[in-house]
Formats: C-alpha cells, sequence, structure tokens
C-alpha cells in the first residue's frame, strides 16, 4: 500500500512528501525531515523512514552523515528487499 498524509490543512501528501510530512510531524524527527527535504535526499525518503522504523540507533548515526554519503546509505537501503533487513551498516 501506498502512505497518504494529510495535513491539518487539508492537503494530500503522496510518494516521498508523504514519507516527509510523517516524519515532520513528530517533533524528534522534523531536522532529519528538512534534510530529506532536499533535492539530493528526497528520492530517498521512503529508505529514510523504513530505516526509522528499524533502528532509532541508526537514525542516530544517520543524523551525522554529510549528504551525499546519507544518500548513498538510502540508496543501499532503497534497494534492499522489503523482508530483508536494511543494510545501512553500523556507527
Amino acid at each position: 500500500g501506498e502512505l497518504i498524509v494529510v495535513g491539518d490543512n487539508g492537503a494530500v501528501y503522496r510518494g516521498p512528501d508523504a514519507f516527509i510530512m510523517a516524519l515532520w510531524s513528530l517533533v524528534e524527527y522534523r531536522e532529519l525531515s528538512m534534510r530529506l527535504a532536499s533535492p539530493l535526499l528526497k528520492p530517498l525518503a521512503r529508505a529514510a523512514f523504513r530505516a526509522l522504523s528499524g533502528s532509532r540507533r541508526t537514525l542516530s548515526w544517520l543524523l551525522r552523515l554529510e549528504p551525499e554519503e546519507l544518500a548513498d546509505r538510502l540508496s543501499e537501503a532503497r534497494t534492499a528487499s522489503v523482508d530483508a533487513a536494511i543494510p545501512l551498516g553500523r556507527p
């Protein structure tokens, strides 16, 4: 299924925007959501959301990466199978 987010103002978000808005709605993930909204990282928002669901330790590590390295790691995660653990590495 597809994630769909509806904002307080009635705006509907789909695709990467939905994952970014879902993260933004959680105060502790707003910094990450703003980083993921960049043109380089936006296509990888779904992988980041999936990684968050699996490991908060991984999130802490991801936030310390430079944008290019974060994009590389999330690209790796995006290619992983849905049933497999996301290969984001270890801090």
